[in-house]
Formats: structure tokens, sequence, C-alpha cells
């Protein structure tokens, strides 16, 4: 019984990472760069999205000029008939 315990010990020890398995992995300082680097990176995606949004508001606006101007022809040809 005292040696089936120790298997399930020893299998159960091995499910979770402790901070010293961890350490093989990642040290601190390479999670902080890691961290600085991510930040870099997302503040670029969103600066390129800013600039998309930006031309995305450009061109609604010159469709809906473009959708006025109609309106005002339509308007003007409907009253010559």
């Amino acid at each position: 019984m005292d040696a089936r315990f120790r298997r399930l010990e020893h299998r159960l020890d091995r499910r979770f990472a402790t901070k010293d398995d961890l350490r093989q992995f990642a040290t601190k300082q390479e999670l902080l760069e890691t961290e600085e680097r991510l930040k870099r990176h997302l503040s670029v995606m969103v600066e390129s999205i800013h600039d998309d949004m930006r031309m995305f508001a450009e061109a609604i606006g010159a469709h809906t000029e473009h959708l006025g101007d109609h309106e005002r022809r339509l308007r003007k040809l409907e009253r010559l008939t």
C-alpha cells in the first residue's frame, strides 16, 4: 500500500509545475523583456488600426458626399418631371 501511495504521490507531483520547474523556461528578466517587446508590438498594431480607421472614416465621408450629390440631382430631376 505504501509503495502504491508513493507512486501516486510522485505522479501527482509531476502534474503541477513548481517555481523551480518553470525557471528553466524563463527568468524574471526574460519575462520583463518579453513584456516590453509585446508592449511595443501592440503599440505598433494600435497605431496601424488608428491609421486604418482614419482612412475608413475619410472614405465614408467621401461616399456620403457623393451620395448627397446624387440625392440633390435626383430631387432636381423629380421637380422637372
